[in-house]
Order: C-alpha cells, then sequence, then structure tokens
C-alpha cells in the first residue's frame, strides 16, 4: 500500500531547499538526463568536483552521488556496498553539510560507522526508502546529531513500535526548519513523540511534510495534541499532510489547525479514504476547511490531487480560491467535477489574479463539464493548464484561448478527441501571442488514423500554421 501512498505524496524537495538555501534555475537551463533530474536544481559537472567544494553526498545502491555547492554533481559507482567504515569517507569534504542514503540495507555495522564517523557539520540527513535492520543503532545516530536543521525520514517499511523508537529519540532537537517524515503505521505513542518532535521546534519549523498509511487506535487527546503542535508552530511556510486512512471524526480537528497556519505559501493535502465518509461529516468538516483556506493571505500553492472528493466539499474549497490574492499553483487532479463545481471553480478563478497553473487531471470531464468550466476563464492570467486523462472530446474548442494571451502550455493528451476535435481547438490559437506546446498525445481516434489518413491531415496542419503564424514562432503540437 505504500506505494500508492508515495504516488500521490510525489514530494520531491531539492537539497537547497532542504538547508533553507535560494536557489533559482532558469527556463532554458536543461537538467542532462532523466536519472540526473532527481538531482534537480543541480547540474552534471563537467568534471570531478573538488573535496572543498563538495557540500552533500547521496549514496544509493553502490552509487556514490557528490552534491556540489556550485549547483553541479558528479557521480561514481563503487565496487561494493559503501558501509562508511572509513572515516576519511567524510573527513576529506570539509563543508559537508548534507548525507543522503536511498534505497540501502541500513544494518547495525552500518549505522555504527555513521554514529561514529559522521561529522558534527552535517546539518541535513535524509534516509529514503531504506530497510533499516536496527532500529536502536538507527535511532542513535539521530539523537546524537541534535545540530540538524532539515531530516528526512521515509521509511515505509517499519513497524508502529519501529517508528514509535525512532521518534523517541528526538529528544534534544528543537532547531529543525525542515521535517519530512513517512512512516507505514503509527500508534498512539509514536504519535505523541511526534508532537513533541513538532512542538520543540516550533519557532524553527518552516517545511513540515507528514505521511503515514493508517495509524493504530489512537485516543482523541492524541490528535488534539498533534493539532496543538500544528498550530503552535505559527511561521510554518509549506505544510504536506498525506494519510491512506483517516479518521473523519478528526478532520475538523487538522483542518481547524490550519486557520493557525497564517504565513503557509504552500499547502497540500490528501486522504485516501475520502469515498469512505460520511457526506454531512465531510461537508462539515470541509466547511472547517474552507474557513480555514480564507485565513491564509500568503497561500501560493494548493494541492488537494488524488482526494476523490465530491461535488459538494469541492466547491467550498473552490469558494475559497477567489479570497486567495496571492494562489498561484491550484492542483485538483484526481478529484471528480460536475458541472456545478467547475462553474464555482470557474467563477473563482476570474477572481484569482495571480493564479498561473492549473492543474485538473483526471477529473471526469465531459464536454460539458468542461465547457463550463472555461466559462470566466477569458482574460485571465494563466499559462499552464493541464487537463490529462479525462473526456473532453469536442469541447477543447470551448476554451476561450483567443482572449488567454498569457498562456504557454496546453494538455489535452488522453482525452478521446478526434483530429477534426484538435484542429477545431488550433483554429482558435491564431496570432496567439505566447503559445508554446499543446499536447495532443494519447488521443486514440487521433492515433487510430492510417499513415496515409495522418500525412493528409499533418499537411492540412501545416499549411494552416504557415498562413496563421508568425515565421519567427513556432507553436508545438505534439500527438498530431
Amino acid at each position: 500500500m505504500y506505494k500508492n501512498l508515495m504516488r500521490v505524496l510525489a514530494i520531491c524537495i531539492p537539497l537547497s531547499t532542504m538547508l533553507n538555501c535560494e536557489c533559482m534555475v532558469s527556463d532554458n537551463e536543461q537538467v542532462a538526463t532523466e536519472e540526473e533530474t532527481e538531482n534537480y536544481p543541480f547540474k552534471k559537472s563537467q568534471s570531478q568536483l573538488a573535496n572543498e567544494d563538495v557540500v552533500g553526498i547521496r549514496v544509493k545502491d553502490n552509487k556514490i552521488i557528490l552534491l556540489g555547492n556550485n549547483y553541479t554533481f558528479s557521480s561514481e559507482n563503487t565496487s561494493k556496498a559503501v558501509n562508511f567504515s572509513d572515516i576519511n569517507f567524510f573527513t576529506k569534504y570539509p563543508n559537508l553539510i548534507s548525507v543522503e542514503l536511498c534505497g540501502l540495507t541500513l544494518t547495525k555495522e552500518i549505522m555504527e560507522n555513521l554514529r561514529k564517523h559522521l561529522p558534527t557539520t552535517v546539518l541535513s540527513i535524509v534516509i529514503d526508502m531504506c530497510d533499516v535492520k536496527d532500529i536502536e543503532s538507527f535511532s542513535g545516530v539521530i539523537n546524537e546529531h541534535t545540530q540538524l536543521k532539515s531530516l528526512t525520514l521515509r521509511l515505509f517499511k517499519c513497524s508502529a513500535e519501529d517508528a514509535e523508537n525512532i521518534l523517541s529519540s528526538f529528544t534534544e532537537h528543537s532547531k529543525l526548519k525542515f521535517l519530512n517524515l513517512g512512516f507505514a503505521t503509527l500508534n498512539n505513542n509514536a504519535m505523541v513523540h511526534l508532537s513533541d518532535v513538532i512542538s520543540r521546534s516550533k519557532d524553527s519549523l518552516k517545511h513540515i511534510s507528514l505521511a503515514w498509511e493508517n495509524s493504530e487506535e489512537i485516543n482523541p487527546d492524541t490528535y488534539q495534541k498533534l493539532s496543538d503542535s500544528l498550530k503552535e508552530s505559527s511561521g510554518l511556510k509549506r505544510f504536506e499532510l498525506a494519510v491512506m486512512s483517516f479518521p473523519q471524526n478528526y478532520l475538523k480537528i487538522f483542518f481547524g489547525a490550519l486557520g493557525h497556519m497564517q504565513s503557509l505559501t504552500d499547502l497540500k493535502l490528501f486522504f485516501g479514504n475520502t469515498a469512505e465518509y460520511d457526506n454531512v461529516t465531510l461537508y462539515e468538516s470541509t466547511e472547517v476547511l474552507q474557513t480555514s483556506l480564507d485565513n491564509m493571505p500568503l497561500l501560493a500553492s494548493l494541492d488537494i490531487s488524488e482526494s476523490h472528493l465530491s461535488s459538494e466539499p469541492l466547491q467550498l474549497i473552490f469558494r475559497s480560491v477567489a479570497n486567495m490574492s496571492k494562489l498561484q499553483t491550484l492542483n485538483i487532479s484526481g478529484n471528480s467535477l460536475d458541472v456545478k463545481a467547475a462553474e464555482v471553480l470557474s467563477t473563482s478563478i476570474s477572481s484569482a489574479t495571480e493564479l498561473k497553473t492549473l492543474l485538473a487531471n483526471e477529473c471526469d470531464m465531459t464536454a460539458e463539464v468542461f465547457g463550463a468550466l472555461c466559462r470566466n476563464l477569458a482574460n485571465t492570467g494563466l499559462r499552464y493548464l493541464y487537463f490529462r486523462g479525462n473526456q473532453i472530446k469536442d469541447g477543447a474548442k470551448s476554451l476561450p484561448i483567443s482572449s488567454m494571451n498569457d498562456v504557454l502550455i496546453i494538455d489535452f493528451s488522453q482525452n478521446d478527441m478526434s483530429y477534426d476535435n484538435a484542429m477545431d481547438f488550433i483554429k482558435q490559437t491564431a496570432n496567439h501571442p505566447k503559445l508554446h506546446i499543446v499536447n495532443f498525445k494519447n488521443n486514440s481516434a487521433i492515433e487510430a488514423l492510417s499513415g496515409p489518413e495522418r500525412a493528409i491531415r499533418n499537411d492540412e496542419l501545416v499549411e494552416w500554421k504557415i498562413k496563421n503564424y508568425a515565421s519567427t514562432r513556432q507553436v508545438s503540437y505534439f500527438g498530431l
């Protein structure tokens, strides 16, 4: 089940964020290969990094990746598994501040070596999808490094008791800025320890990401304690919570706590079992969420993807969008939209003047629903539109693209469109000042065209583009 949780969580935090650094990569910079995208914003170094330039080490399988202070990286394969037995492994990098262990089997030997040799200059530790064989030694490494400011533990193979023991080792950590924790399950004691961890760093925490599949029986006071610890962290900028199974009776507690996080700029929420909730309880809880969202004046990104919410709760959330003066990104993918919800969203988007990105993939949108969504999008500042995996068909022409002058990218893939449907939309893009990419890939009716038919239609498209586009600009229509 944890694979499903990781898919919906989809949190990718670059080293620069974890260390509270600033990093910008210009639009025209490209990451070298698909494998190397995991190192974003780092770029492949043209040569081996000098030891004094190394600020981070990532060990994955038998591969060591060195991350540089100028946002470059180099990698090397080793002939045997790394066990950190040599103190020189760390000391030869005098400016090392981050260590990442990904997909390793963490034996007692490895953890004891880390305990002895890991330098106190390290401010960030990432343990991602590792198999921990000795919880006591593992906890010892965490407990002894109280200087940490960033901690990521994604350990979905641990039991509730293991999670309890690990969280109980955070006894002296009070300077955490970034906390990313993922477990398979939590018991009551583990949840209490989690609350204490958050409370001790309440004045420094800027980013919290929490994920678990389910929890053993938790008493109400414990949920309230966790909620209270979140309320105390008033300086939070980013909060992410993803839970596969969450008791609906405690939704109001968590949603109410969000209203105290008025410094939030990014919010991601996922509850995997909302389909099992009582409709009345879910609606009442979402009313609390709506009130909290209205109290987040700085929110720039809202992500409720894959939560499979019904129309009524969605309408409440969408109404809040109109009040989010800073909102730039809205991700509603994986929630089923009907005409009413789409109308409410459309109206709110027209008031959200800073909104640039809308992700509405796999929202069960028909042509009618898509038409309702498009009703108020004219003259908005939207740039990036993602509608993959719906049933828009001939509804694409409803998008008022001729009066959406800031749009750069549109994704219409997997929408059961025909070539005629695509051309009906394309003809509305004549003389558009900025449009760069429209994706029509994986539309079955287009892919079903025979070779000669496709050649004829593609010739028509080329002829149309020559007549309607300036020679200095070229729009790419993928899939045609």
